[in-house]
């Protein structure tokens, strides 16, 4: 999944997944401070694509799918945050710059990044 706004849906219902158990529309719509009709828009999307299923009480789950893609992207996010504040980019910045490079790597360029930095971390110790 290469979508900005779908990356951002599932890693907000895993967050909210980790520290409630359940995640409801109305959760997702709280925690991005956006519409209910937008949020059932993209759940039905998630769902179209095998990302999420919801149960009767219309409770969403992460596919195995999902939760993948999710995970990803939350590394991602705490791979680049972790770089820009260790060059001395203030915090604010980082956290904005970071959220925006988590969905703007593909995972060739997103492994060598990573390579490159951990060995640049072990030199330098």
């Amino acid at each position: 999944m290469r979508d900005e706004t779908l990356e951002n849906y599932l890693k907000t219902i895993y967050q909210i997944q980790q520290k409630k158990g359940s995640v409801y529309a109305i959760n997702i719509a709280e925690e991005r401070n956006i519409s209910k009709a937008s949020v059932s828009r993209c759940v039905h999307i998630l769902t179209e694509e095998g990302y999420l299923l919801t149960d009767d009480e219309r409770c969403l789950i992460l596919t195995e799918k999902g939760r993948k893609c999710a995970e990803e992207v939350i590394q991602r996010y705490e791979f680049f945050r972790t770089l820009l504040l260790r060059l001395g980019i203030p915090a604010q910045t980082a956290e904005q710059d970071a959220c925006r490079l988590e969905h703007a790597v593909c995972p060739e360029s997103f492994g060598a990044l990573k390579a490159c930095f951990y060995l640049i971390s072990e030199v330098n110790q």
